[in-house]
């Protein structure tokens, strides 16, 4: 597969910067084709950004049409786009167009330094590593929270700034070793094996919800009925109460189930459910998004996770143990949640 390398700088990083010369040498290793792009203004504001995204969107269909196959087309192209800072905030509207626009690129990208104005949905669509320093001012607290949990690879440089400099030439120095080995180590990893997670909002996301749930319910019915598919009629017709506690979980870009949560104390987080599709039962993914949205938990500071499981629900009591939650009495900041009927209470310090 023909591979290409693009670069889109910082307002003020440039192709002679450290991180991006480092990239010559390593796109020559890897035999890929770089380009670095340049803006038509040398500084600009954001009612410059049509004109700048028209005149990019010119240069990445002159370099895609430069290295597709003339037998195989695009299906046969990798496109690596590197975004530094500012050029982070343009990626946002370029990646859903090469998306939408050449179907068949396998698109990956790598954000460094990326500004709180940089997320949007389809952020994650695509293998993403996220490099930045713990004390960007640029990066709020909640757009980290979400990088760490969808980036693939997320390296965050512990005291760095915008600039990934800490102020003293050893750490700095080091700083950039660990930037230079997650790129290389971003560039070579096949990336085909990601969980991610986006809110679900609208008929089509309930419908995921709805199958779950019913894929939930034969395991359920002996002991609650037909709770599960009154539930997921409720859902089927108008999602969930409160919607925004409701995500999406994704594997490799394809729905397969989804989790729900919701804090109920500054320390304590709840949660509601994780369901996943009956086809994706049973290799491990239920356990790795649970220890994926562990790990997001813990970054937003909170210090335990409280849950409930049916007495009778010996597979997700099972589950749950060998990821270290116990059964615990009710606490107070559950006062606030319906305890279910038969049902432990489980808890898991972070």
């Amino acid at each position: 597969m023909k591979s290409v390398l693009i670069t889109l700088p910082g307002k003020n990083y440039h192709r002679d910067k450290p991180l991006f010369y480092y990239l010559e040498g390593l796109t020559h290793d890897e035999n890929m084709a770089l380009y670095h792009l340049s803006y038509p203004k040398h500084t600009f504001d954001v009612e410059d950004f049509p004109e700048i995204i028209l005149h990019l969107k010119s240069e990445i269909q002159g370099i895609l049409s430069d290295n597709a196959p003339q037998q195989e087309g695009l299906a046969k192209v990798e496109v690596l786009i590197v975004a530094k800072s500012i050029g982070t905030v343009l990626l946002k509207w370029l990646a859903p167009w090469i998306l939408k626009t050449y179907p068949g690129v396998a698109l990956k990208q790598i954000l460094i330094t990326p500004i709180t104005q940089a997320l949007c949905e389809t952020c994650f669509d695509i293998p993403t590593l996220a490099i930045y320093g713990s004390c960007d001012d640029l990066l709020d607290k909640p757009s980290r929270a979400l990088f760490q949990l969808n980036a693939q690879v997320c390296v965050e440089i512990s005291g760095a700034n915008h600039s990934l400099t800490i102020g003293h030439l050893e750490q700095d120095l080091n700083a950039l070793v660990k930037v230079y080995g997650a790129m290389t180590a971003f560039i070579r990893k096949d990336l085909n094996d990601t969980l991610t997670f986006k809110p679900a909002k609208g008929k089509d996301d309930w419908q995921i919800l709805v199958e779950a749930l019913m894929s939930a319910h034969p395991l359920y019915e002996p002991y609650m009925g037909d709770a599960f598919v009154k539930l997921a009629a409720r859902y089927r017709e108008n999602g969930p109460s409160e919607p925004d506690n409701y995500h999406l979980i994704y594997y490799n870009q394809t729905p397969i189930g989804f989790c729900a949560f919701e804090s109920v104390t500054e320390d304590t987080v709840y949660l509601i459910g994780l369901y996943l599709l009956s086809e994706f039962k049973g290799r491990g993914l239920g356990a790795r998004t649970l220890c994926q949205l562990e790990h997001y938990w813990s970054f937003m500071g909170f210090k335990q996770v409280l849950l409930q499981a049916h007495e009778a629900a010996h597979w997700a009591i099972d589950f749950y143990t060998k990821l270290h939650y116990q059964r615990i009495k009710t606490p107070e900041s559950l006062r606030s949640i319906k305890v279910l009927n038969k049902t432990h209470v489980m808890g898991k310090s972070l």
